[in-house]
């Protein structure tokens, strides 16, 4: 099976955010981190339903992540071109971020959302369906 892979990255404002995606069977397992201390910070997901769902993790300080934001800024992009399920990890930390930085993090996710869009409407997923039981089967006894 050939690895289905994409990796792109943002600088701007003396920061970068990295973003990876990788096919699991028809699937999509993405990584967003990046600043001086990437980290997972939240786990964010869409399913059949078309729903976005997250799950932050709190800090060192008890506080909860806020990279959420930046999944579902990502999964609303490409939500409607997925053949499967997507799983989103992600951990932005820029110590001291300013303002200017915090508002620049939006204008980077959405360019590495497009650009992970773009991709995902060229690329031709290959899978092969699972098998399953029928209901008067069981595995053989061996």
């Amino acid at each position: 099976m050939t690895k289905q892979s994409f990796q792109s990255t943002v600088t701007a404002l003396g920061f970068t955010i990295t973003l990876e995606a990788e096919f699991i069977g028809p699937d999509l397992a993405i990584k967003i981190f990046g600043g001086d201390h990437p980290h997972i910070g939240t786990v964010c997901f869409v399913d059949q339903t078309g729903d976005i769902q997250d799950r932050p993790f709190p800090s060192h300080d008890n506080r909860l992540h806020k990279d959420g934001i930046l999944a579902k800024q990502i999964l609303t992009i490409i939500k409607d071109n997925l053949p499967g399920l997507c799983v989103v990890l992600a951990g932005v930390h820029v110590d001291q971020i300013s303002q200017r930085q915090l508002a620049m993090t939006s204008e980077m996710t959405q360019q590495l959302g497009q650009r992970l869009h773009r991709w995902l409407s060229q690329v031709e997923v290959n899978w092969s369906q699972p098998k399953y039981y029928g209901a008067n089967e069981q595995p053989k006894k061996e």
